[in-house]
């Protein structure tokens, strides 16, 4: 009989994932403190967990642990390890407030090359050499460290980051509002093919060349440009379905394994409960963990579902974290002063504005919830999201049709591949007006033709049929 496999699953700061299988022991690196790709760790702790039904065995290790390690708690047989604290030293979104597309991926590229350092030491540094690894799509050390152990690994990501086979009509930057090329000029493909392409490596030049010096640093091969190039032999596991994204041409190393939905998910709490319990239609809105909504922002939403109310549309509004972002609100301009306009009504109101009339019977405002269970409540109608793809994952799931407010990252491409899909509408945060809005929200709950309700069936059930491929890739790993 062969010797047992052991674990070790570890938390990392920089995060992204490293999940590497030795003779006694796997390593497991999940995100940072406060990282929007929070979500990806979960989705790997429960393949991680899939693969542990297979019997093998794990062992603990010493190492200091930080708030993450509640990502674990829902799977008792996963010791998680803190290697570290966030890679966002500061708050992302006050970092790259009001800048463009090529500004934000700046940022970002600074922020993860400053966490490299400390990351491929640690990761150099493991007691026992990995046989397999496990990286997060911007974890570069840890890609890096599995090419320079010359060891297997696989790309993990909520997305076709990289398009291994060139497909020419999908676009992948995050400067366009097409998913594809199919409705593009000639001159906009051009415009986004060539010219974006161009603006986005001059701008993140430097950062690549940075990149590259802490590379050779730490004995590792230069890569220049083309930060993709070791990803060609590592197997890419994609936490989406088909149907949710384009059609598009995969290599035999590219697998959609999604959407990954634990098994264990938290049950509504009391308030939850009564709240969508007393009510019919209710719009659940939520920005992650790190998004703070603007006053306008705040203005504008509110004045869109409180036009459906209105209407009749909708009976209750159920949105996560807006007490404290109000209060804040206030707090720091004590002359502020709150304007919502509807089709029927106007109303401007004096702080505080939770004493309100408006905040009192029909909005539910808590800090937190369990979302999935939320999404799951037939009272749940609308959901508003900034298009995070383990939202959008769980929204399609549960067949619940979406309103996209996107802020950074993939949340566009997510927003515009939903909306292409008929089952969400997204606009430009920095553009929308309220007759968008209330165009927007009309068509997703009035639906005259039908047409959401049955895009919205059709991708409820390709979802739940591509949940089932987590064991899949437990299999493949």
């Amino acid at each position: 009989m062969s010797t047992p496999v052991k674990y070790e699953y570890l938390i990392s700061k920089s995060g992204d994932l490293l999940f590497s299988v030795t003779v006694g022991t796997l390593a497991y690196f999940l995100n940072e403190r406060d990282n929007p790709r929070a979500q990806n760790g979960k989705t790997l702790l429960e393949l991680v967990s899939r693969a542990r039904q297979r019997k093998i065995q794990q062992r603990e290790t010493n190492r200091k642990l930080d708030d993450q390690v509640h990502l674990g708690q829902a799977y008792p047989e996963i010791t998680t390890v803190s290697t570290g604290g966030p890679v966002y030293t500061t708050d992302i979104l006050t970092a790259t407030k009001g800048f463009n597309f090529y500004q934000i991926t700046k940022v970002v590229r600074q922020f993860l090359n400053k966490a490299y350092g400390t990351d491929i030491q640690f990761y150099q540094q493991l007691d026992k050499k990995p046989d397999y690894f496990i990286c997060d799509a911007f974890n570069d050390p840890c890609i890096d460290t599995a090419v320079q152990f010359k060891v297997p690994f696989a790309i993990t990501c909520t997305g076709m980051l990289y398009q291994d086979i060139n497909v020419p009509y999908i676009n992948g930057l995050g400067t366009t509002h097409h998913a594809t090329s199919e409705h593009m000029t000639l001159w906009e493909r051009f415009q986004h093919k060539y010219v974006d392409l161009i603006k986005t490596l001059w701008y993140i030049y430097p950062e690549l060349k940075e990149l590259d010096q802490y590379r050779q640093a730490y004995g590792m091969t230069s890569l220049g440009l083309n930060r993709f190039k070791q990803w060609d032999n590592g197997l890419k596991l994609i936490n989406t379905y088909f149907g949710f994204f384009p059609p598009q041409i995969m290599s035999p190393l590219t697998h959609m394994i999604g959407p990954v939905i634990t098994a264990r998910q938290r049950t509504l709490s009391e308030q939850e409960a009564v709240f969508l319990n007393t009510h019919k239609r209710v719009a659940y809105v939520a920005f992650g963990q790190i998004i703070k909504p603007s006053k306008h922002e705040i203005e504008l939403l509110f004045s869109g579902l409180l036009d459906q109310m209105e209407h009749q549309r909708l009976d209750g509004i159920l949105w996560v974290g807006l007490k404290k972002q109000i209060q804040t609100l206030e707090a720091e301009d004590p002359l502020l002063v709150w304007q919502f306009n509807t089709t029927q009504s106007g109303h401007v109101i004096q702080p505080p504005l939770l004493s309100h009339a408006l905040f009192q019977r029909h909005v539910f405002m808590p800090p937190w919830t369990s979302q999935f269970s939320v999404l799951q409540h037939s009272a749940t109608v609308l959901f508003v999201s900034h298009g995070g793809a383990e939202s959008a994952n769980e929204a399609t799931f549960n067949g619940v049709p979406i309103l996209v407010h996107p802020y950074v990252g993939d949340q566009r491409l997510v927003g515009r591949a939903l909306t292409l899909a008929g089952v969400a509408r997204t606009h430009e945060r920095a553009d929308c007006t309220f007759e968008l809005l209330r165009q927007h929200i009309n068509e997703l709950l009035v639906d005259e033709d039908g047409s959401v309700g049955r895009n919205l069936t059709r991708m409820k059930t390709l979802a739940q049929i591509g949940s089932k491929r987590k064991t899949f890739a437990a299999d493949l790993v």
